[in-house]
């Protein structure tokens, strides 16, 4: 019998954790800008993300969705860990929010790029100039 559901971990730095089993799919964007769907069975696979929106398939057809920051993910054995530098509940509304979340992240990116640890005090000062 084959198994049309998978499990999902999603995983932060920050300890913040989610967890589902029964997972239809997720469908994520890789660094190469490519949009991703991965389903029960997958070929096993490592891949980057990008910041991003996921949408999440449950078994009974709900859709969760999700904004991620940049990190990775990795499917084996019909078990998905995504791990990321933070994850958010996509709001309705929130264009400027994403867009903001987008350039801190760029920010950290751009200082670990340097050899630097400084980008948490850019950030705060960038986030008190609005």
């Amino acid at each position: 019998m084959v198994n049309n559901f998978f499990k999902l971990k999603i995983m932060t730095p920050n300890k913040n954790v989610f967890y589902q089993e029964n997972i239809y799919s997720v469908t994520l964007k890789t660094i190469e800008n490519e949009s991703i769907s991965i389903f029960a069975n997958f070929q096993n696979t490592i891949s980057l993300i990008d910041p991003c929106n996921v949408k999440i398939v449950l078994e009974d057809g709900k859709i969760l969705e999700y904004f991620l920051g940049e990190g990775m993910f990795e499917f084996s054995f019909n078990t998905m860990n995504i791990l990321i530098s933070f994850f958010t509940k996509k709001e309705e509304d929130s264009k400027t929010f994403y867009s903001t979340l987008i350039k801190k992240s760029r920010i950290k990116q751009n200082y670990e790029a340097k050899g630097q640890n400084e980008w948490i005090e850019e950030i705060v000062i960038s986030s008190k100039d609005k």
